[in-house]
């Protein structure tokens, strides 16, 4: 893994050191694709615990000294001076709770080292000594206070679900109701997720396309057609640290709208020409389109 990490290379981002006199033109290194590696290699009960910390601090913390990225951080470390047997399932509050003393460790000291490089102060210009005294009280009071502290996260039905650890009958009707509430979320996330690639497609590919072509509808398909041709050759851009899956993935999601502009068009262009056996071929063309499109699917529902 080390030695896959240092292929990645690094970016440089336009950042000072806050007690820099000259912070206006300091830039820092950033390890974002190091980072993103190691999110990714998390196990299942590993990636839980970065869960349960992030609520955590969002709902019960909520200092604005103790960032996400310093419990990732802290994340980190856990892992790597632990063992692999450490994080099985039934550990996993065993394992909360390591990341919190490690971090009361460092508010402590004043000193949040950075995971690549150690000698960094993640806590420089945010961690005075009057912060460090409240996150020492609150994150204490926090392992005194033990598993019910779950009880005080909002979000997400948590306190909830813990509260419902001793009633079957309560459990039960959780579960019905975050099946609704999911349900309603995925349909709303996949309603504006439509709704931001509609207005992509139709913005930034469909006005400047029919600027170029001019009023010229062959022209105008020509050019849909070569970007619906790159889209399904799509290649990766290395320096945005994406695979080609996912840029794949997501240049997928303007096909049912390339292929339902290709198919009006090449309809309108059939309609307009004289020849039977020509319009007949387009039409066909086109039907398969709009077949392509997904379209027909939304009619039948």
């Amino acid at each position: 893994m080390i030695q896959e990490l240092k292929t990645l290379g690094f970016f440089l981002v336009r950042k000072g050191h806050p007690f820099s006199s000259e912070i206006d033109v300091e830039w820092r290194i950033s390890l974002s694709l190091q980072e993103r590696k190691l999110m990714f290699n998390l196990t299942d009960v590993q990636h839980k615990c970065y869960i349960v910390l992030k609520m955590l601090n969002r709902d019960v913390i909520n200092l604005e000294c103790i960032t996400t990225y310093h419990w990732k951080t802290c994340l980190f470390y856990v892992i790597e001076e632990s063992s692999i047997n450490d994080w099985e399932k039934n550990k996993l509050w065993h394992c909360i709770i390591r990341c919190i003393k490690l971090m009361l460790r460092w508010v402590k000291r004043g000193f949040c080292p950075n995971y690549f490089i150690p000698r960094e102060k993640l806590f420089d210009g945010r961690m005075n000594a009057s912060w460090r005294l409240i996150s020492v009280n609150v994150l204490e009071e926090l392992l005194n206070v033990g598993f019910k502290c779950l009880l005080l996260v909002k979000r997400n039905n948590i306190g909830d679900y813990v509260r419902s650890r001793g009633s079957s009958e309560w459990y039960k009707w959780l579960q019905l109701n975050s099946k609704k509430v999911y349900n309603e979320a995925l349909y709303y996330k996949n309603t504006a997720t439509i709704e931001k690639t509609l207005h992509v497609f139709n913005t930034a590919i469909l006005e400047q396309l029919f600027n170029l072509a001019n009023g010229n509808v062959v022209f105008f398909v020509k050019c849909i057609w070569n970007i619906l041709g790159c889209i399904q050759h799509a290649c990766s851009s290395p320096i945005t640290g994406h695979t080609h899956y996912e840029t794949k993935q997501s240049l997928s999601l303007l096909l049912p709208y390339i292929y339902t502009c290709l198919a009006s068009n090449v309809s309108a262009m059939a309609i307009h020409n004289q020849n039977y056996q020509v319009r007949d071929f387009l039409l066909f063309g086109s039907s398969i389109y709009i077949c392509t499109s997904g379209v027909v699917n939304y009619l039948d529902t």
